[in-house]
């Protein structure tokens, strides 16, 4: 199956450890608390294979925000100060503004 948005958020470094796939057909796809999930502050590698994603710092789309693009992969969040930090985000097949998607998607 073929996904617009695919992105893979890795426990470890260098993309090991557990996976938790962000892959969706819809133009946006979401989560407020990834700590819900059991994946608040454990990111630790990010590969996004087509889509956009911007990672919040805190719940509710709070907090710093980091935003990667189709193609980027980064193999260690911790080299950017975001080990451990995202504890939501927003993915979307194009490319947006964060805090506009932020107050969109906060209230739903």
């Amino acid at each position: 199956m073929s996904y617009r948005i695919d992105i893979m958020l890795y426990e470890h470094e260098n993309m090991g450890g557990e996976r938790y796939p962000i892959q969706d057909e819809h133009e946006w796809k979401y989560q407020k608390n990834l700590h819900a999930r059991n994946w608040g502050d454990r990111v630790s590698s990010v590969e996004v294979r087509s889509g956009w994603i911007a990672l919040y710092e805190h719940p509710d789309f709070n907090g710093s925000v980091y935003k990667l693009g189709p193609g980027q992969r980064i193999v260690r969040v911790g080299d950017k100060g975001w080990d451990n930090v995202p504890s939501s985000y927003i993915a979307c097949v194009h490319d947006f503004d964060p805090v506009d998607a932020a107050t969109k998607f906060r209230g739903t």
